[in-house]
């Protein structure tokens, strides 16, 4: 069994620009620099997930997904 130990942060925690979706917000609600907000994300075909073109995090992604190609060693098993 392990338990778990909680230890409050030390000195002046600051966030910026952070933005929450989901899960247990309870106390962030009110937290500086902390903003409760749906990314706008829409469940592809294939899986993937891609921002709404009105999402404000649409900008966040600047390339394509990879692939397996892009990944991984570069010869082939036989």
């Amino acid at each position: 069994m392990i338990d778990e130990v909680e230890v409050p942060p030390i000195g002046d925690i600051i966030y910026e620009d952070n933005q929450f979706h989901g899960g247990n917000l309870e106390g962030l609600t009110d937290v500086p620099g902390i903003e409760i907000t749906d990314p706008g994300l829409v469940q592809q075909a294939d899986g993937t997930y891609r921002y709404r073109s009105n999402s404000p995090l649409r900008h966040n992604i600047t390339t394509r997904p990879l692939t397996k190609a892009d990944v991984g060693p570069g010869w082939n098993w036989r």
